[in-house]
């Protein structure tokens, strides 16, 4: 009998109405002056968008992103921008596009 699968772990934003959201990489793939972006999420009520940016990134790249951003995780999150020069990589180089605390805690309960 097998006990327990491990395997790639898939990180969520959940938000404070109940929505469990992943790969939210469709929010940047039409914006040609973000060059990364990941969430990172320690609270239910708010989430960390670390970006890394190009030289033409505008206040209008910012806003139209917020705005895309807010249509789609509603408007109980918070969504706090934070600018970087490079995202750091998981211990074994991969990147992760969401680090969520809350639902990891979540999982853990549920295990």
């Amino acid at each position: 009998m097998v006990e327990k699968i491990d395997g790639r772990i898939e990180s969520y934003v959940l938000t404070p109405d109940g929505r469990q959201l992943g790969r939210l990489d469709f929010l940047f793939k039409d914006s040609e002056n973000i060059e990364e972006a990941q969430f990172v999420q320690v609270e239910i009520s708010s989430v960390t968008l670390n970006l890394v940016v190009t030289s033409n990134y505008s206040s209008s790249d910012e806003k139209q992103l917020l705005e895309d951003m807010r249509r789609y995780l509603g408007t109980e999150i918070k969504i706090k921008p934070e600018y970087l020069k490079s995202i750091p990589r998981e211990a074994n180089g991969k990147f992760r596009q969401i680090i969520s605390k809350v639902f990891q805690q979540q999982q853990s309960l549920t295990d």
